[in-house]
């Protein structure tokens, strides 16, 4: 009977580590320490990748000029255009390069300013890339037809932006001063342009790489806040309302938990050291923390007690917090001995009465 209690047992309990499945385990701790926004970009990004096996994104999606305006009006290709990957190594490194400072980013700003962020380093980029177009079409009219056919489309364009962003924040708050790029030291405030200068050897970026490095450079340093920069009430607003449904969801870093540009102290760098920088050699951000933005310390509570925390009452007195028990507040002063002594004589003489009274009684 023991024994097949013991096999009922084992054939509930969950089985050891050693049988699980890797790639669940993998894809559990990717879900648990990546947030909600970057999270759903990294997983775009692949089923944008299978999706390119059937056609042609880039001819479908990528910010042409002539096809985002007159006589197309294919505007979504301006907002679309910077999701875009269609090489294997693209996705490889800009997973890479995107994770560690999507963390950081999302940390420091919100999910939800996170995200509008994104969508306007890429709507930004795009826009200006296409006014450059037209003004290189208008300046060599009619031979300039071919401006007209350039094409701005890649996840690389929001990578060079958030880069030019943590580089130029990071130079702003007094963080690191250096960044390797393989074997080259570079110091951080030109880090952006000379990776682009390496990406520019192999032939693997274009112009709208350069104008996200611009536009996130002058978003970094602040030059942008006052025009362009979501504030926390709207970005509150948007959370009670279009985006109530992901603010449930596992990760999502509402605006009052953002770290702010704490996500780039040395405290911060040095507490979490979980993740991979590909192109520096600075300290990683990883949060270990996904439910806030700060990892938080709180007081252990009593067995008996739900309450975490021990709030002192503002008033002065024998009373206790409301919702605690006296045993669990704050202890009441000590009695005097004269106190002490008169509780005592009375209770002497509760005693001798009904002493008394049985013995009259019998």
């Amino acid at each position: 009977m023991s024994l097949f209690n013991s096999n009922n047992n084992n054939n509930g309990s969950s089985s050891p580590p050693g049988d699980e499945n890797p790639i669940l385990t993998a894809y559990d701790q990717f879900v648990r320490d990546t947030p909600l926004v970057t999270r759903y970009i990294l997983s775009g990004l692949g089923a944008c990748y299978i999706l390119s096996w059937f056609g042609d994104l880039s001819y479908a999606l990528g910010t042409i000029p002539y096809f985002c305006f007159h006589p197309r009006w294919e505007v979504y290709r301006i907002l679309l255009s910077p999701f875009i990957c269609q090489s294997i190594l693209s996705l490889i490194f800009a997973t890479l390069s995107f994770l560690d400072m999507g963390k950081r980013l999302e940390h420091s700003l919100g999910s939800t300013a996170f995200g509008y962020y994104l969508l306007l380093m890429g709507i930004c980029t795009n826009i200006l890339f296409v006014c450059i177009s037209y003004a290189v079409y208008f300046a060599k009219y009619p031979d300039g037809v071919d401006s007209l056919l350039w094409n701005s489309e890649g996840i690389w364009i929001l990578i060079f932006a958030m880069i030019a962003t943590d580089c130029s924040t990071a130079t702003l708050t007094g963080g690191d001063t250096n960044r390797r790029l393989f074997f080259i030291t570079v110091p951080t405030k030109y880090f952006p342009l000379a990776l682009y200068a390496l990406f520019v050897v192999f032939g693997g970026v274009g112009m709208g790489e350069l104008l996200a490095i611009g536009i996130g450079s002058a978003y970094g340093y602040g030059y942008c806040h006052r025009y362009l920069k979501v504030s926390t009430v709207r970005c509150q607003q948007w959370e009670d309302s279009i985006l109530l449904n992901f603010t449930q969801r596992p990760g999502w870093i509402t605006g009052h938990a953002a770290m702010g540009r704490s996500a780039w102290s040395e405290e911060y760098n040095t507490n979490n050291t979980n993740s991979f920088r590909f192109f520096s050699s600075a300290p990683s951000s990883t949060m270990n923390t996904m439910s806030s933005g700060l990892p938080t310390t709180t007081t252990p509570a009593s067995s008996n007690d739900n309450i975490s925390t021990t709030t002192t009452p503002a008033f002065t007195g024998d009373g206790y917090a409301l919702g605690r028990s006296p045993s669990s507040s704050r202890q009441r002063p000590t009695q005097s001995s004269e106190v002490r002594a008169a509780m005592l004589e009375a209770a002497e003489k509760r005693a001798t009465s009904s002493g008394d009274v049985v013995d009259s009684g019998v």
